[in-house]
């Protein structure tokens, strides 16, 4: 039974940081309007295909090196502690930046359903868009809280892991099958939408293959042994990680069919869009959180709006969690500052929590 809750807990983990915010936008402002729907939807799947590739590859490094922590100990293992410090500053500088950008879209959806409840008080422009002080506390607030979470234990940050992991494939099957039911099939024909500046379906296809493997970046907090992988075989724990990356393809799928079909085949994206690139109108292209609400009413909105917050808050955990083990791994090293390493007495590396949830306020 403890065996079959670490698998879960180690499934919960990759799925919750392969799917993010982004995974809510991309199909609508880089796949449909570019390659279309038969363009987009085999260069999901070729990515998919690289990213169980380097999982296989994981999974002999956690064979051959069973003691070790994770990526930061395998190239370590392998390649020397130069290669492995070079590695993991590259690793937490993605690790921040998702952690930066999933609570971003906090303040970005209060904008999107709630108007201008805040846009209010000191702000400021970049490019064009005016950023305001109450944003950045709401999404400075996100972190800060996933971050209590975590440092009052671990199986508390991951019982909210395994919810929301859940909830967001439960709502994003309910919204996949109550759109494909009630929508129009010929938004996914070959011409239901048409690519701008890509004419050839192989470079299609290419168009998008060679961007979405970083889509399934996250399945490899799988194999970071700080907690759940030191208790489960490798075999189960690659099983998860295929498990994770699997049902992420699955997932982006599922997003790409609602947004072809709640734009209704529209070759020429007229609808709102989350973000403004000039003022607070910009150039509209079709989004996932946009249409379904439009065309579904409530219900629909609701579903996107529940699906968008469990993905946000698994990302965020799970990112927290991975990150904050690399940087004991360091301080343990004595790479960097020993605080690092303090652990609380609920066994989490609380000064690490707590140092991650201050830099994102400076991304």
């Amino acid at each position: 039974m403890k065996e079959q809750s670490h698998s879960i807990n180690i499934f919960a983990i990759a799925f919750g940081c392969v799917i993010g915010w982004g995974s809510f936008f991309i199909q609508g402002t880089s796949f449909l309007p570019k390659s279309g729907f038969w363009g987009s939807a085999p260069g999901f799947l070729l990515a998919a295909i690289v990213a169980l590739v380097f999982c296989m590859n994981y999974h002999y490094l956690s064979k051959t090196f069973p003691e070790s922590e994770g990526t930061y100990s395998y190239v370590k293992e392998t390649l020397g502690s130069d290669h492995a410090f070079f590695t993991v500053w590259v690793m937490l500088l993605a690790y921040i930046t998702v952690l930066w950008a999933n609570s971003c879209a906090f303040s970005n959806v209060i904008r999107f359903f709630g108007g201008d409840v805040l846009l209010s008080g000191f702000h400021y422009s970049v490019a064009g868009r005016e950023i305001y002080i109450s944003e950045i506390l709401v999404n400075v607030a996100v972190v800060f809280i996933c971050g209590r979470i975590i440092r009052k234990g671990r199986e508390n940050a991951l019982t909210l892991i395994r919810i929301c992991s859940a909830g967001l494939i439960l709502a994003v099957v309910c919204l996949f099958f109550w759109i494909l039911f009630t929508s129009d099939l010929t938004a996914l024909s070959p011409s239901g939408f048409t690519a701008t500046g890509i004419t050839t379906y192989g470079t299609q296809i290419l168009s998008v293959a060679v961007l979405s493997p970083w889509l399934f970046v996250g399945f490899e907090m799988a194999f970071q042994k700080n907690g759940e992988g030191k208790k489960t075989p490798p075999g189960t724990v690659f099983k998860m990680a295929v498990a994770a990356i699997i049902c992420g393809m699955a997932i982006y799928m599922a997003l790409l069919v609602i947004s072809a079909l709640s734009a209704e085949g529209e070759p020429v994206f007229q609808t709102r869009h989350l973000f403004f690139s000039g003022g607070n109108k910009a150039e509209a292209v079709i989004t996932v959180l946009t249409n379904p609400g439009e065309k579904l009413g409530q219900g629909g909105a609701f579903l996107v709006a529940a699906a968008f917050f469990c993905a946000v808050i698994t990302s965020i955990l799970g990112y927290l969690l991975s990150a904050s083990s690399l940087l004991y791994q360091m301080s343990a090293d004595e790479i960097m500052h020993p605080v690092l390493k303090k652990k609380n007495a609920a066994g989490i590396p609380e000064n690490a929590v707590r140092a991650l949830c201050i830099l994102t306020i400076f991304v």
